[in-house]
């Protein structure tokens, strides 16, 4: 079973946006010649398209999908980041798959 949790910053800003879901997904980017493609998580505010790749958690009334190929490290802790407006999300917890 994971473990997801927020922190304070976090569930403030998710109260204030009536954010209901919340999608963890891997994302692999074409980087350029040299350097190939880079892998990536990516917080999307909402469900996912395609429930089926993901892992549905629910943390108090928020419903949370982790992407199945991202790997997790213990407990999940989504945090806020940055400031006004360009404030958002980020989880700890998790890693990439090489």
């Amino acid at each position: 079973m994971v473990s997801v949790n927020f922190s304070k910053g976090a569930r403030k800003f998710i109260e204030q946006r009536g954010i209901k879901s919340i999608a963890i997904s891997y994302i692999e980017v074409e980087a350029g010649s040299i350097v190939g493609i880079a892998k990536d998580m990516m917080i999307t505010y909402g469900r996912p398209v395609s429930g089926e790749e993901f892992l549905k958690v629910m943390v108090d009334d928020i419903e949370v999908f982790l992407d199945k190929r991202l790997k997790v490290s213990g407990k999940v802790v989504i945090k806020k980041q940055g400031f006004w407006r360009f404030s958002g999300l980020y989880a700890d917890g998790i890693m990439i798959p090489i």
